[in-house]
């Protein structure tokens, strides 16, 4: 399960603020933390809707 719930969050993570951002990560490669840290709150809410259902 924990697996699982980590793959799910990484995956998602992922997808959701590295695929939008790829732009702007070769225009500006030391960005990417910053980016990282501010995409965080945007796919929080598909991890926690997921860990409640699951």
């Amino acid at each position: 399960m924990a697996l699982q719930v980590a793959t799910v969050f990484l995956s998602s993570f992922v997808a959701g603020t590295l695929l939008n951002q790829i732009v702007q990560f070769t225009q500006n490669p030391t960005s990417v933390l910053t980016v990282l840290g501010t995409g965080a709150p945007q796919v929080a809410s598909f991890f926690i809707t997921y860990v409640i259902f699951n």
